[in-house]
């Protein structure tokens, strides 16, 4: 399986972190990332090129901010492949714990899939929420218009989604998930959440961290 993820500006640093975090916490994935466009709109065409030239229908999606906190083995990733080449209209994929409302869809080789429960708290999750999960390269294509941001990609591509309703696209989550996240993320001048991170994945992060503020 194919992992992508991009990193720029203020977040290249964690590149290096975060890529010997999904090696140890996503065995069997091979990751490639990608450069992070300078313009801030050419991200969508070119994650719209690049899932072109791949043979795999269904990739592995993480920002490089957002570390997982358990093993999650490659048969589990193959088997929601496998959900959602079955269902052939599957946009994405979430694999991680999440609080918001669901309702039960079905139980996959044993993995309990579910889907929004109400759209006012968890559209995005409904449809095109960019954060560790599965996507099908060809259905995010029928969403995703050139000139997005990676935040347009949620927030357009959600509204494009659910509002057009193309061909009908729909997207899942597996519940409970797979592993918790913990995502670093930079507001009112520091960067947050190093505690939740565990050991080696924090070692790695203040090793390569710049100097700049952090709050717990």
């Amino acid at each position: 399986m194919i992992g992508l993820t991009t990193a720029g500006g203020k977040m290249a640093w964690l590149l290096g972190p975060f890529l010997a975090s999904v090696a140890r916490h996503f065995p069997g994935v091979e990751w490639r990332p990608f450069e992070m466009p300078e313009r801030e709109q050419d991200f969508s065409g070119r994650l719209l090129r690049i899932m072109a030239e791949l043979e795999e229908d269904v990739f592995l999606w993480s920002c490089v901010d957002i570390f997982a906190d358990a093993v999650v083995p490659l048969a589990m990733l193959e088997s929601l492949d496998r959900f959602m080449a079955a269902r052939g209209n599957v946009v994405r994929m979430g694999l991680a714990e999440e609080p918001w409302p669901c309702a039960p869809e079905e139980v996959w080789e044993g993995l309990p899939v579910v889907r929004c429960a109400d759209l006012k708290a968890c559209s995005i999750h409904a449809a095109t929420a960019i954060d560790v999960s599965l996507f099908d390269r060809r259905n995010l294509a029928r969403v995703l218009r050139p000139g997005w941001s990676i935040w347009d990609c949620e927030i357009k591509g959600t509204d494009e989604m659910l509002r057009k309703r193309p061909q009908g696209l729909e997207s899942f989550a597996v519940r409970p998930g797979l592993f918790r996240k913990a995502e670093l993320h930079r507001r009112d001048g520091f960067w947050w959440h190093l505690q939740m991170l565990d050991a080696e994945d924090r070692a790695a992060v203040v090793a390569a961290r710049p100097q700049i503020g952090w709050q717990s």
